[in-house]
């Protein structure tokens, strides 16, 4: 079985771009497209404004891809804040996700306590160790090893499982994630 993965795909557009794609003045096309490029599991981005236009159109557009499109966006936000402290605090300032049984650790005073990873916060976790930066390759370990030195083993045999995936970019990255995880 061929483990989850990212998909690298096209960068996002400018801010201002992505608000005007989002407010619909471009064809529906385009507004859906944008929304599949802000989703987590293809870039990482963090305006806190652009999140909550997202999150008003998972609510309230008039058309259900698009409010099906939108809710997929914030869903993946809120599975990646499982293990991305950047991403909990923005869910935190926009509001969306605190009240959630999944992410009541979100309120806990700090220092955060990740929850248990399990088998669908491995692609985050990838890519985050994989990552050059320092405070996402911080919170995947911090996550990994919660409150000993021991990975759980399915966790484990995920990430052991995308180094050896057909798709290239995605073993590369599972490959430097174990390199980092071997040095720790």
């Amino acid at each position: 079985m061929e483990p989850l993965c990212y998909h690298d795909d096209d960068p996002l557009p400018a801010r201002d771009e992505i608000l005007r794609r989002l407010n619909g003045q471009v064809s529906r096309e385009a507004q859906l497209e944008v929304l599949r490029l802000l989703c987590p599991c293809r870039n990482t981005f963090r305006d806190p404004e652009v999140w909550r236009f997202v999150i008003h159109l998972s609510r309230m557009h008039y058309r259900r891809e698009v409010r099906e499109g939108a809710h997929h966006a914030v869903m993946s936000l809120r599975e990646r804040a499982r293990i991305d402290t950047r991403t909990a605090a923005l869910l935190r300032e926009i509001g969306a996700g605190a009240g959630q049984r999944r992410h009541g650790w979100l309120v806990t005073p700090d220092p955060i306590e990740h929850p248990k990873p399990v088998r669908n916060d491995v692609p985050t976790i990838i890519e985050m160790l994989a990552s050059d930066d320092e405070i996402e390759r911080r919170d995947a370990l911090r996550a990994l090893f919660r409150t000993d030195r021991h990975v759980a083993a399915p966790v484990w045999r995920e990430i052991d499982r995308a180094r050896h995936s057909r798709d290239r970019r995605l073993a590369a990255k599972a490959a430097r994630a174990i390199e980092r995880l071997a040095s720790v």
